[in-house]
């Protein structure tokens, strides 16, 4: 009798965990499928952890000021994306802003965002994985983390195209002047940023505003911009950020303008009016920059350009091939005997060094069509085997591995030719076996990490995978728009749940309690 009152006592407490847990599953996450003429913004300002927002062709106008906030969790992201296949567009008007969007582990993913005053301006975000949205033709910045007093972080942001801004004009405009906001510990990869220059007061491709640090910037297309293409401060003794892997030309200022705490490695940079600027710049003042290993070529001022250098420490630049053939190739205002300035290769006047340089042949003699922005070196020039091992990155802009006697310039030669891109209009490719803008498959390739460029990043994904919870079909886990419940697990798809478990071990107890 008193084994089979303990059956029951504990078959009816694990029946209970189970329906607690059960109940917990279906709350737990929420399919929306929203359609054209649905409310978009209504569903969005309703989401919880592990809900999900299917978004179909359509056109979504926004209408007032609103702010999203998604708040999902490390184990349950909220996840925002178009439908596979489809078109979704957000329409903004002058008036406000098309986005505004605060929270943490969320995904918010193949949205095109059009019009509005700033396209997509985040406050307070950290955790999420921003990717393969398209924001055009607004009346300010594309995108923007600039609100005083927000912290953004841990944020990857990942094949956006940004192009046709107006007012300031930036493509991405991150932190505030005198660190009046900070960005930091993000990732900038993979994106297609252009035409910011069309009547703007500024246009810079990608602003990094002082105070802002540890983020990295890389495998990204920028040109035809106003300002630089590519602008950082100084992280007021922060983690530096990296500038690596990038292809830039027709920038109407600078390629990349940096006063301090930054590593530019591995860029390539075509007709910029500076190639790489470096000056005192909203209280930053030049130091603990490392410019290594990149080509720039045909500027209209120099390649390279610095004042303010005098008395710096921790500036080293190696290994880097300046062919600015019609104008200078090197002016350094001032300093110069702090610096570390070795193993470059120049053509074009060169002022405020005396060593550490050699003369180059001409871009046109040492590269192979640099007016076409390839800037592949030639069998026999001077670039190959002339760098110095100590400075150079494991990797050249390829990602492939640098040998003992590294090359000087972005590319490590090969006899059978550039086995990457050839730079143009257009993503960069993918590395995860993606067709690529010339109709070949990308074979990838890794990190300086190593860690494959598989489109998970090591920034920034926080368990927010990205998958969207489609089907094989791409449609969504539930075919309604009125919040049709689903279960499923971010961190385990093939896990049973304990509750199911334990209600398992309850009902087979109950059934042998019932035959005793």
């Amino acid at each position: 009798m008193e084994r089979r009152t303990c059956q029951g006592w504990l078959a009816r407490s694990v029946m209970t965990v189970f329906l607690l847990g059960a109940m917990e599953c279906v709350a737990w996450a929420t399919t929306y499928d929203v359609h054209s003429g649905d409310d978009l913004f209504s569903i969005w300002a309703s989401l919880s952890a592990g809900d999900e927002v299917v978004v179909h062709d359509g056109t979504y106008t926004v209408g007032g000021y609103h702010t999203q906030e998604w708040h999902g969790t490390e184990t349950s992201p909220i996840v925002v994306r178009a439908a596979d296949g489809e078109h979704a567009v957000v329409q903004g008007d002058a008036s406000q802003n098309a986005m505004n969007l605060t929270g943490e582990y969320f995904t918010f993913r193949g949205i095109e965002i059009k019009g509005g005053s700033h396209g997509l301006r985040l406050d307070n975000v950290h955790d999420a994985l921003i990717e393969d949205l398209e924001i055009h033709n607004t009346d300010d910045v594309a995108l923007s983390a600039n609100r005083d007093g927000s912290e953004n972080h841990h944020i990857t942001f990942r094949r956006l195209h940004l192009h046709d801004t107006g007012g300031s004009g930036e493509g991405m405009y991150l932190g505030c002047n005198n660190a009046g906001c900070i960005f930091h510990d993000n990732v900038i990869e993979d994106s297609w940023i252009h035409d910011t220059n069309h009547g703007v007061a500024q246009g810079d491709g990608i602003e990094i505003k002082v105070g802002s640090y540890g983020n990295v910037v890389r495998n990204n297309v920028i040109y035809n911009t106003h300002y630089p293409c590519i602008i950082v401060y100084g992280t007021q003794g922060h983690a530096q950020n990296v500038l690596e892997n990038n292809v830039m030309w027709d920038c109407g200022d600078s390629g990349i303008q940096a006063a301090a705490d930054t590593v530019i490695q591995n860029n390539l940079i075509f007709r910029a009016g500076e190639g790489i600027n470096s000056h005192t710049h909203q209280g930053a003042v030049p130091s603990n920059l490392v410019i290594v290993n990149n080509t720039v070529v045909d500027c209209s001022d120099q390649c390279l350009r610095s004042s303010d250098w005098a008395g710096s420490t921790g500036i080293v630049v190696a290994n880097n091939a300046f062919y600015c053939d019609n104008s200078g190739a090197v002016r350094i205002a001032s300093g110069g005997s702090e610096i570390v300035f070795t193993n470059n290769v120049v053509t074009g006047t060169v002022q405020g060094v005396s060593s550490g340089y050699i003369q180059g042949n001409g871009m046109d003699q040492d590269l192979t069509d640099p007016a076409n922005l390839d800037a592949w070196p030639k069998d026999g020039c001077l670039l190959i085997d002339a760098g110095d091992a100590t400075y150079a990155p494991t990797v050249d802009y390829n990602w492939a591995t640098r040998d003992d006697h590294p090359d000087i310039g972005a590319y490590e030669w090969q006899s059978s030719g550039n086995p990457g891109w050839k730079p143009g209009p257009g993503y960069r490719p993918l590395s995860d076996g993606g067709v690529l803008p010339d109709g070949s498959v990308d074979d990838g390739g890794t990190t300086p990490d190593g860690a494959a460029l598989d489109g998970q990043s090591d920034h920034g994904d926080s368990g927010t995978q990205g998958d969207g919870a489609a089907t094989g079909d791409g449609s969504s886990s539930s075919s309604s728009s009125d919040s049709g419940c689903s279960c499923r697990s971010t961190s385990d798809q093939g896990a049973v749940p304990l509750s199911v478990l334990l209600g398992i071990v309850g009902l087979f107890l109950w059934v042998r309690r019932k035959q005793v």
